[in-house]
């Protein structure tokens, strides 16, 4: 916010204050030339208004030439500019042309004073010249130390992204000691680059601990200057949790296994055997192992009986004992170790157990399927395993996937998980995950677990399965044979590692389908572990069992400050209530559509084109849109090297949906408040709406052309007619018993209305191609990608986890999708020399020059 003192109307000789304690004075006053526009531009940059200011200072100029007033406002006024804007490069330059305006003016005024420059006027003391070198040599002083703080915090952020972290902090306390006044910015980077320094290159908690504490204070004092700034709070939330986890880290040291309520898991178990998992967060994270729970009722009852789960808060617990699910309480922040210590507390227990995840599914009865010949049988996360399985070159977490665990009850069982637990009590207790960061701090037990195993077995300690395939020994002793097999203490321990055609992780299930491989309808179990958005993979493939179409519909966009929805304009239902605003007491309409293909058109393109087309009119009607499934699937470039050719029909290769190529996380969080998956189609719901072609073209026709106005009343209020004039079809299908194309019918409908809702859903930005994030084996070149200029929710090149960043890493094929899923430009998304991402119509608004040049062409050289 900006404020400047005003008496009776007329602006005094004062100062312009930013939000954040930063002062710049003023040289307001009526006998000053050009002063009446100088008091207007002042009077625009209280009202945030930068580009307004800076046209009226620039026309006082261009009439009365550079005096040390108007200079000294156009300082301010860049120092403004430079504040509100979000792209670094943006802001150097208006940070280095305010210092250059601010000398400008110090160099005007001590030249009136010297008589050499200027029309000096009668009334302006030589005073009143000498206050107005102090009030510019201030503000050039300020400008200077604000320029420097800003180089020096923009230098220590580019050393956070290459895991610089001391640096880094060197860099963010030199930016605020270089800084006018406090810089909350500097000081949250700093306490992220503490915290983060202290986690993953500190020996271990005794080290961490007050570091932790010093990063907490640096923000806390931030939150002070900046409340509710989203990244502020994200630094805070994880500081205090590491905080509160050290603590529990600490308490838990010595505890080899959880306390389990014996008697209660004897009376449900099955043959000796338990289904368990465990859960925290309360009612809305227990919906996933409930959806487990009805998975097994649907498809293997006869486990039913066996499926207990311990919750990790009150809340938890009644929700999954209110449905019937045999449950007890653990209280814990420290999930570090929980998954272990519960396993050594069951299986101290004498009791064999199937450990799982929440989001795993049974699709059927997945103990057929175990060989009985090993003391654990897991589930992997390779997809070529009987190539790759065991080999060190590949990451560790992809040889045994801990979300599925089937563990007897023996001594070596036993003895491998306490050993486990006393050599990893401590998430410092192990190595760093990859190379270059450093320090001993893992959190990713299922790589601890697997590195763990993998090296036992090299040392001969540990025998592992997969098919036939045996590695390690079966004995402590090598010359030993199955005849010393009566002797215990010769025994090493098993691990039996399954096939994901049969035993499926995400990949194998949700994409790949290769179950089908064994000749399998459906494999025993899935795990959704592959993929952004575990909810909308499972409702999409149909293995959401606990859903309610009469509430979902119901629910508010949900809030997330990573992933924002998608705001609507505000006057876009004027006649009613908003249906995707939650609440709402009408039952939803939804709108399904066909693409019509162009021979010529890059096909991929195409598809996104017709989806971002298609969702843009079903919410102008007020509805949602079903998402299609009908993108090609052989566009993927995982198409030949993970052999989906042999596992998908003739048909089904034209029947993919977008999160094949696109990431899901991003879309659905940006837009699912606004359509359904996919596979909704395929639901008893769906089945029972009516459904008809709407001839939308003739109707959109005969309406009166409101473009010129967009947004406008008029237009919205024509908008509701069409909306009501539909209402009699559940579901309106473009392309499907018609000849309607729904770009012809985008483009007519902003004919009419105007382009002010594709503007609302389509804003542009920069899509990164986030090479950190994919996996590489040692040797293997850095996978190659370029941003692209495209729009928010639409990525293809962020495809995670699983998919778009192990292609390469795998079968060293490129993952070589655009990142703007080809349709950047086409929505109006353009590159500017400035470094930013814009729509067209903002780049026409300030050309295409570069931003250094056009400041030089409207101030000259300040």
């Amino acid at each position: 916010m900006l404020w400047a003192q005003q008496i009776f109307g007329v602006l005094q000789l004062s100062v312009l204050i930013f939000g954040d304690g930063l002062e710049f004075a003023l040289i307001l006053d009526a006998s000053s030339p050009g002063n009446s526009l100088n008091e207007e531009a002042v009077r625009s940059l209280q009202k945030g208004d930068t580009d307004v200011a800076l046209n009226k200072l620039q026309k006082a100029i261009k009439k009365h030439g550079k005096t040390v007033a108007l200079q000294n406002s156009v300082g301010v006024a860049l120092m403004y500019a430079a504040k509100i804007r979000k792209e670094p490069s943006q802001k150097e330059v208006f940070h280095n042309a305010a210092a250059t305006a601010f000398k400008s003016a110090v160099k005007l005024a001590k030249g009136r004073l010297k008589g050499k420059t200027g029309k000096a006027r009668k009334t302006k003391t030589s005073t009143d010249e000498e206050d107005d070198l102090e009030v510019a040599r201030a503000n050039e002083v300020l400008a200077t130390r604000h320029l420097e703080s800003s180089r020096l915090n923009r230098l220590g952020v580019e050393l956070d992204l290459q895991n610089r972290w001391e640096e880094a902090a060197e860099m963010f306390r030199a930016a605020l000691e270089a800084a006018p006044v406090f810089e909350p910015r500097a000081a949250n980077n700093l306490g992220a680059v503490i915290y983060k320094n202290a986690t993953h290159r500190s020996a271990g908690w005794s080290e961490a601990e007050p570091l932790y504490e010093q990063a907490r204070q640096l923000v806390e004092r931030a939150m002070k200057h900046m409340p509710g700034s989203t990244p502020v709070m994200k630094t805070f939330r994880e500081v205090q949790r590491l905080q509160d986890s050290l603590k529990a880290w600490r308490e838990n040291a010595d505890l080899k296994e959880l306390s389990v309520p014996e008697s209660k898991l004897r009376q449900v178990a099955v043959n000796g055997t338990l289904v368990c998992t465990w859960s925290g967060g309360g009612a809305k994270f227990s919906l996933m192992a409930i959806n487990l729970l009805e998975s097994i009722r649907r498809n293997a009852p006869r486990w039913e009986q066996a499926f207990v789960v311990m919750a990790l808060d009150k809340e938890t617990e009644l929700a999954l004992s209110g449905n019937g699910v045999t449950t007890w309480l653990y209280e814990t922040v420290d999930i570090y170790m929980t998954r272990w210590r519960l396993l050594a507390g069951i299986l101290a227990a004498d009791l064999k157990v199937l450990l799982l995840d929440t989001d795993v599914v049974f699709l059927g009865d997945p103990f057929p399927h175990f060989f009985g010949d090993a003391d654990f049988e897991v589930m992997t996360d390779h997809l070529f395993p009987s190539r790759d399985l065991w080999d060190s070159k590949w990451r560790d977490e992809e040889h045994i996937n801990t979300g599925f665990m089937f563990a007897r009850s023996t001594a070596t069982s036993r003895a491998l998980v306490r050993d486990f637990i006393t050599a990893h009590h401590s998430p410092w207790a192990s190595e760093a995950p990859s190379p270059g960061v450093g320090g001993s701090y893992d959190l990713f037990d299922q790589r601890i677990f697997a590195r763990f195993v993998r090296r036992l077995i090299e040392d001969g300690l540990c025998v592992s399965f997969y098919e036939e395939k045996v590695y390690g020994q079966r004995y402590r002793d090598a010359s030993s044979s199955d005849e010393d097999a009566f002797d215990p203490s010769l025994l090493n321990p098993s691990v039996r590692v399954h096939d994901p055609e049969v035993i499926a992780h995400g990949a194998s299930f949700f994409w790949l389908r290769s179950h089908r491989s064994r000749g399998l309808q459906n494999p025993p179990v899935a795990h959704a572990n592959f993929g952004r958005h575990k909810l909308y993979f499972m409702r999409d493939r149909g293995v959401w069992y606990t859903e309610n179409f009469t509430e979902r519909f119901k629910d508010p966009p949900q809030f997330d400050e990573y992933f924002p929805a998608a705001t609507l304009p505000k006057n876009l239902f004027l006649d009613g209530e908003d249906p995707f605003a939650g609440g709402s007491s009408m039952p939803p309409k939804f709108l399904r559509y066909r693409l019509r293909m162009v021979d010529d058109a890059d096909e991929l393109a195409q598809h996104f084109l017709a989806l971002t087309a298609a969702l843009e009119v079903s919410v102008a009607l007020g509805r949602r849109l079903i998402l299609p499934d009908s993108f090609n699937c052989r566009l993927q470039p995982t198409w030949e090297p993970y052999r989906m050719s042999s596992t998908f029909t003739s048909e089904e290769s034209s029947r993919c949906t977008f999160d094949f190529f696109a990431d899901a996380q991003g879309f659905v969080k940006r837009f699912g408040h606004l359509l359904v998956e996919a596979g909704f189609a395929q639901s008893d719901y769906f089945r029972s709406l009516s459904a008809e072609p709407a001839a939308l073209s003739v109707q959109l026709q005969s309406l009166s052309n409101l473009s010129q106005k967009p947004g406008g009343e008029k237009a919205f209020l024509e908008l509701a007619v069409l909306r009501h004039s539909l209402e009699g079809a559940d579901v309106i299908e473009i392309g499907f018993d018609d000849e309607e194309d729904v770009l012809e019918l985008r483009n007519l409908l902003r004919q009419k209305f105007g382009t002010t809702l594709g503007k609302a859903l389509w804003q542009c930005a920069w899509v990164d191609f986030e090479g950190w994030f994919y996996a590489t084996r040692p040797g293997q070149a850095e996978p190659v990608g370029e941003r692209a200029c495209g729009v928010r929710g639409l990525d293809c090149c962020s495809v995670y986890h699983g998919w778009a960043e192990k292609l390469e890493y795998f079968t060293d094929v490129r993952w070589s999708l655009p990142c703007d899923c080809g349709v950047g430009a086409a929505l109006g998304c353009v590159a500017r020399s400035s470094g930013e991402c814009l729509h067209e119509d903002e780049v026409e608004s300030t050309g295409s020059e570069n931003l250094e040049m056009r400041l030089r062409r409207d101030f000259g050289e300040l």
